[in-house]
């Protein structure tokens, strides 16, 4: 799971070690303008392939696989950004476990986007979408993604007050080249664009309210290539 606050990048569980490396409950803290990395508390229990968002002051994780990625999770667990050392603290689960989800907040509430069951060959991705109201600790399926989707953690984000998703896997080795918008207040999903090609696992944002800038990422070979879209029209 990945957060952005102000100048710090979190990094919230992940895999470990040599693939297929085992989940880690490790909780970082990078600081951009200093170039240096903190420890945070460990999530309560070891994790890979969940998803993090970050709404108000609370740090928000969610979904994964187990330590032995094994188990699909439906967990979520926050932690207060001023006060770290008070640990997580657990929330509402998700009905529906799964990794290599997307994670965003847009308008206060927190977004579980698409994922898959399983790993690899067996994986089974899914179209599903979640949304997380922390002033009620409940989740609430909102409109699915208008096709299956996993591998989009570093590619769901928040622009212009909608979410948009790139690319992705819809099973094993097989990307698409996809950029779908989310709108909360008309919960509908619509094709923004395409990339030049397919991919999953990239890691993408938005520069401007214009912008989006996509790199790397899975063909299903890894890809050092870089794309910068401009958006015709901002609505």
């Amino acid at each position: 799971g990945v957060a952005v606050d102000g100048d710090d990048i979190w990094l919230v569980g992940n895999y470990v070690g040599n693939h297929p490396g085992p989940g880690t409950g490790h909780v970082w803290r990078y600081d951009t303008l200093t170039d240096t990395w903190h420890a945070a508390p460990d999530l309560p229990e070891k994790r890979g392939a969940g998803a993090a968002a970050i709404v108000g002051r609370q740090l928000h994780f969610f979904g994964g696989m187990d330590e032995t990625r094994m188990l699909e999770c439906n967990d979520h667990w926050s932690l207060d950004l001023d006060d770290p050392e008070a640990n997580w603290v657990a929330r509402a689960s998700m009905s529906n476990g799964r990794n290599h989800l997307g994670g965003v907040a847009v308008g206060g509430k927190v977004y579980a986007v698409g994922g898959q069951h399983g790993q690899e060959a067996e994986q089974d991705a899914q179209s599903q979408v979640e949304c997380y109201d922390p002033a009620t600790d409940t989740w609430t399926d909102v409109a699915p993604l208008p096709d299956i989707r996993s591998h989009i953690v570093g590619c769901t984000f928040a622009m212009n007050g909608k979410i948009i998703v790139l690319g992705g896997e819809v099973a094993f080795a097989t990307q698409r080249n996809t950029v779908y918008s989310y709108d909360p207040a008309t919960n509908k999903w619509s094709l923004l664009g395409t990339m030049p090609a397919p991919r999953s696992s990239v890691v993408s944002g938005a520069i401007d309210a214009r912008t989006i800038i996509s790199t790397t990422g899975n063909t299903p070979d890894a890809t050092t290539a870089t794309w910068i879209g401009t958006l015709g029209v901002v609505s």
